[in-house]
């Protein structure tokens, strides 16, 4: 289930970005809001897994590259985006974010999110 993480805890506080998290599958979402509370961006972080989505870029998927950091020390490993969008990515997420959504108290936001990527992947 996801649990927003209060500002406090982000390094840059900002009153548009919000972060939420899913301890028990490895997930982490990160979305930035307009000054109109709507969508301009998301980050949705699933295992070594990325699907970005901005307004003005479009959809992007990505991973973690496992040759660079260590979560065992202080480096962060860096990510990079895939050449062409990995569908089964996005399918497999809008399954996770659909399941999530029962037992979820931010079920606008992730309503939204699977809508956006619905549209983005065109389905």
């Amino acid at each position: 289930m996801f649990v927003k993480i209060k500002q406090e805890v982000l390094k840059e506080q900002d009153a548009n970005k919000s972060w939420y998290r899913d301890v028990e599958n490895e997930c982490d979402l990160f979305i930035w809001l307009n000054t109109s509370d709507n969508l301009k961006h998301f980050q949705l972080w699933y295992k070594n897994n990325l699907l970005e989505w901005d307004r003005q870029k479009g959809l992007k998927s990505g991973s973690l590259d496992e040759e660079t950091g260590s979560f065992k020390n202080y480096q962060s490993p860096s990510y990079h985006y895939h050449r062409s969008f990995n569908n089964e990515l996005a399918l497999k997420m809008i399954g996770f974010l659909g399941d999530s959504l029962e037992a979820n108290e931010e079920r606008n936001i992730l309503t939204k999110i699977i809508e956006m990527l619905r549209k983005s992947i065109q389905l």
